[in-house]
């Protein structure tokens, strides 16, 4: 966890970025994520906001996040499918 907090730089990452990397370190295949927003709309279930967006330098980065997740994408390392 820390190696990977020291890689990208965040001291606090969301669950759904540390199973994303975890994925793309230790599996051979490529890895598919689908409508991962990074808590920046409502929950597509509850449709409850998330106070993330609000607290950025608190505690989760999903800006920071979600620039990561581009740049893996760009490297082909995952497939990202958004609507």
């Amino acid at each position: 966890y820390q190696v990977m907090c020291a890689e990208v730089k965040m001291t606090f990452p969301t669950a759904g970025f540390v199973s994303i990397y975890w994925a793309i370190n230790n599996l051979k295949n490529k890895v598919y994520i689908d409508e991962f927003d990074f808590f920046l709309t409502p929950n597509r279930y509850t449709q409850r906001e998330f106070r993330h967006k609000q607290y950025w330098g608190a505690r989760h980065n999903p800006l920071a996040e979600k620039g990561i997740i581009q740049d893996y994408v760009e490297r082909n390392l995952i497939e990202w499918y958004q609507k």
